[in-house]
């Protein structure tokens, strides 16, 4: 699913109303019945609840004005109004053409106001932000401030249609943002960036999304640097399997992890590529965690280093397909020159993950040693330690954009939501996963997917959408099965198979 900033939204309205054809009213009254159904689902109990919808004076306010009257009219009730905000002699044409509308047909359920007020909601108020769209083009300021302030502190749930009134579609809040807080944002066919960034939970919310019939060739036919990432993308690239492939055909990976006191790692990141698919599995580790390995995997093969507790030479073989290097290595300076001069002579697909980045970031200008289409998978911290600091997401995201492009080196910048840099430039946005991913070793079967995927001959954009993708609806699956709380990262290797047979099935249909 694209990601459209406001002109593209424009754009593709614009030619949906030209090329349908549907005129803007009929355009604004498919989206004021989304935006209803999609409500009334938000809220079960709708029919016992008060509805306040604050109209601002453009076309959402437009939205929010024809939504009032489809909700009076579908269940024939009475306890919704509308609050136009007239602030200004403004009203765009099809704001005031549904503003007629409402008049002449329920006139006792609009209120206009050129004042903000402070207003004696009922406990079961819920509030609909029709203020502003995505079309706002400078801060909130004056009389509007004052109402969305207002607004913020009623403690009401808040249902903002499209954008939280205040927001830009590409922005990071901070401390001086004025914007509505919304329990629930709808957005009209696709959610803006700011939606997905996670400075701006805390003013979208819950994030549905909501059809509206828009053109499909409008929105094919525009570029844009922001993907989400869905199942039918995981469907169109996922590869199918041949009646006589052998093990061979999927590839050799090589995971270098582990460390004595750390042999978990490398055991999770070796079953993870072990369950997504490669052929073969060899385990590079000290001399200590062979015994380890050989149990907790008995299905890996093992490489054994020189030293008893740490990597300090890796022993590379062109049979390697691909390798993942990281979990649990450590920093000691032995490892990182073994890191160093691993990169000094191998072409093959890298995934380096955990330690592994914690030793690149020791290494001045590492980005000249990796090959291209390498993979780097780092959580907040290791980015930081990377690359330095930046001050909000976005800041990040447009980085990771630049550096992919300029180094030919794709980042997975994982967060709530995981941003994946590709190396021309564009951005896949995966919003699967839960908090209970947040575990120790989660990253370490997440490194184990990739490895396994570039083993398999995947392009490293593919193998890194896919993986994560993977990774986050096998994590996903454990909250349902064991709680956010108590999921761990041994729990989601082995939930990977319910999710490649989920994809299978329908793969093979």
């Amino acid at each position: 699913m694209k990601v459209f900033n406001a002109e593209q939204k424009r754009f593709i309205d614009q030619f949906t109303i030209l090329n349908e054809p549907v005129n803007s009213i009929e355009l604004m009254e498919r989206a004021a019945n989304a935006l209803l159904l999609k409500t009334i689902e938000i809220i079960p109990d709708y029919t016992h609840k008060e509805f306040v919808v604050f109209c601002g004076q453009g076309n959402n306010g437009g939205d929010g004005l024809a939504f009032t009257r489809l909700l009076i009219e579908k269940k024939e009730f009475n306890n919704v109004k509308a609050v136009l905000c007239r602030f200004s002699d403004y009203l765009s044409k099809d704001c005031e053409l549904n503003l007629k509308i409402l008049k002449e047909k329920h006139p006792n359920n609009i209120v206009e106001i050129r004042e903000p007020l402070n207003f004696n909601f009922s406990k079961n108020t819920v509030i609909i932000d029709a203020l502003f769209g995505t079309g706002l083009n400078r801060e909130i300021s004056g009389k509007y401030e004052e109402l969305i302030k207002i607004l913020n502190n009623s403690n009401k749930i808040i249902i903002s249609f499209d954008i939280p009134s205040g927001f830009f579609s590409e922005m990071s809040a901070d401390e001086h943002t004025v914007a509505i807080k919304a329990e629930h944002t709808i957005c009209i066919d696709s959610p803006v960036l700011s939606a997905l960034l996670p400075e701006n939970f805390n003013y979208f919310g819950n994030i549905h999304i909501v059809d509206i019939g828009l053109s499909n060739q409008a929105k094919d036919d525009t570029p844009t640097k922001y993907k989400i990432v869905t199942e039918d993308y995981v469907l169109q690239h996922l590869k199918k399997r041949k009646r006589f492939d052998h093990k061979g055909s999927y590839g050799h990976t090589l995971i270098v992890a582990g460390s004595y006191g750390k042999a978990g790692a490398a055991v999770l990141a070796a079953k993870s590529a072990i369950k997504s698919g490669t052929g073969l599995v060899s385990v590079h580790i000290p001399q200590k965690l062979l015994d380890i390995i050989q149990i907790s995997v008995p299905e890996a093969m093992c490489s054994i280093d020189n030293y008893e507790n740490v990597i300090s030479h890796v022993k590379f073989s062109n049979a390697y397909s691909s390798i993942g290097i990281g979990p649990g290595i450590g920093t000691k300076d032995i490892t990182v020159s073994s890191i160093k001069n691993l990169f000094k002579g191998i072409k093959v697909p890298s995934v380096i993950d955990a330690d592994g980045l914690n030793c690149l970031a020791k290494i001045e200008n590492f980005q000249s040693l990796l090959p291209e289409g390498t993979i780097l998978t780092p959580h907040p911290k290791e980015f930081e330690r990377l690359f330095g600091k930046f001050n909000n997401t976005l800041e990040i995201i447009n980085f990771m954009s630049d550096f992919s492009h300029k180094n030919k080196i794709l980042i997975v910048y994982k967060t709530g939501h995981t941003f994946i840099s590709d190396i021309d430039g564009k951005i896949y946005i995966n919003v699967k996963g839960n908090p209970g991913m947040a575990t120790g070793g989660s990253g370490d079967v997440l490194t184990g997917i990739i490895a396994a995927l570039l083993a398999q001959k995947y392009e490293p954009i593919v193998a890194a959408v896919i993986s994560v993708f993977v990774h986050s609806s096998s994590g996903d699956l454990c909250k349902n099965k064991y709680s956010m709380i108590s999921t761990t990262a041994s729990d989601i290797v082995n939930t990977l198979p319910d999710v490649f047979l989920s994809l299978e099935k329908k793969l093979y249909k």
